[in-house]
């Protein structure tokens, strides 16, 4: 059985294996004996964009790997899979990777597709790391499967406290949508402001549509804040800065983002003055990161052209940590073996180690602010 064309679309995007071949009842040794790592992102949905990034960065640390010589003396594979938008089809896909031989998937575009991976990942026996676009919540619920290069709210929210704190901007609006995990997400920041002492907040909830973020603007504006504390999509996002600041409204938005500085600034444009992003993985741009400079000298080499941006480096250092637990595993690596080290040992990618703990990935970094200045440009 075929996988549909659209499934197949990022073998043009990115030459990484891709084997649009059916799985057979019991997991198979990859062709040529290579060792083998699948990937089921969105490539041709509205999410394509952040699939491309993270695969093509999830590609960059594979070839890096096999130009070194390869995993105890055999070649890695990357099998990237495009479920198109469906968390039906990204279930299937994962499925069928596991059938295939897969020691781990990458991956995941959407809430609804890492919790539909997750559960097959389960079953089978199979890691996961990656998780694009899903919730804090939803990565300590599932601990014990998903594995995330990402900072958690509980150190994210410090050092937003700190920063408005250190800049004296003391009246806050924390912005959220009205479901419970997004309500209990905001509670973690108003509790890291409240713990400093000295701020006067608001806390302002919105519907789930995206469009409803603008909507919320007259009760902030009301308030009066020197800062508005952005936790909600990434549509509703942009959406009220661009028409906070066509009302010429100058309070400064701080943004939690795992989409990256470089999509924010191209999304806003002109808005993008006045915005200080927290990113949840280290900034690509940035070289004090050992970790940061492997990934633009591997994405120099194995991606040449392809933008280096927080997504991309999120894919590298996922692919970067299934890599090492293959590594460990020996000569003749099993899935089971591959997330028994993922989930019970601590990797190191240079100066930062990542474990897995009852509530999530935890990551021995310190969170860093992306400042966009009041010109637009990006500051550190």
């Amino acid at each position: 059985m075929l996988l549909p064309p659209l499934r197949c679309l990022f073998a043009i995007l990115l030459p990484v294996m891709l084997s649009c071949s059916a799985a057979n009842a019991q997991p198979q040794n990859p062709p040529n004996n290579r060792l083998l790592i699948g990937a089921v992102l969105s490539i041709s949905s509205h999410q394509g964009g952040a699939g491309v990034s993270f695969a093509r960065g999830a590609s960059a640390a594979v070839k890096a790997a096999n130009a070194a010589g390869g995993l105890n003396g055999r070649s890695v594979s990357l099998q990237v899979e495009n479920d198109e938008g469906s968390s039906a089809t990204a279930a299937e896909l994962t499925a069928e990777l596991a059938k295939s031989g897969a020691l781990a998937v990458l991956g995941g575009s959407g809430e609804a597709a890492v919790s539909s991976m997750a559960a097959t990942a389960k079953r089978t026996r199979l890691a996961m790391v990656g998780g694009l676009s899903c919730s804090p919540q939803q990565r300590i619920a599932l601990s014990d499967v998903l594995v995330t290069a990402r900072l958690p709210d509980s150190e994210t929210s410090k050092a937003v406290a700190r920063n408005l704190g250190d800049l004296n901007r003391r009246r806050v609006v924390v912005l959220s949508e009205r479901d419970l995990a997004s309500v209990a997400r905001a509670q973690v920041y108003l509790k890291a402001l409240q713990s400093l002492g000295g701020f006067e907040l608001k806390h302002v909830k919105i519907g789930e549509q995206a469009v409803e973020g603008a909507s919320a603007l007259p009760e902030i504006v009301e308030f009066r804040p020197t800062a508005v504390l952005l936790l909600v999509g990434y549509e509703a996002t942009a959406d009220l800065i661009k028409k906070s600041r066509l009302a010429s409204h100058a309070f400064h938005f701080y943004v939690t983002s795992d989409v990256g500085t470089a999509s924010l600034k191209d999304l806003l444009g002109n808005g993008v003055k006045g915005v200080t992003l927290l990113s949840t993985t280290p900034i690509a741009s940035d070289s004090k990161s050992a970790i940061v400079r492997q990934f633009r000298v591997d994405m120099s080499a194995h991606a040449a052209g392809a933008t280096m941006d927080e997504l991309a480096l999120e894919g590298y250092m996922s692919a970067r940590l299934v890599l090492d637990a293959i590594r460990r595993s020996g000569r003749s690596p099993s899935s089971d073996q591959v997330r028994r080290i993922l989930m019970s040992e601590p990797t190191a990618l240079g100066e930062i180690t990542v474990r897995q703990t009852s509530v999530g990935t935890t990551l021995n970094i310190q969170p860093e602010l992306a400042i966009f200045s009041s010109d637009g440009r990006l500051l550190y």
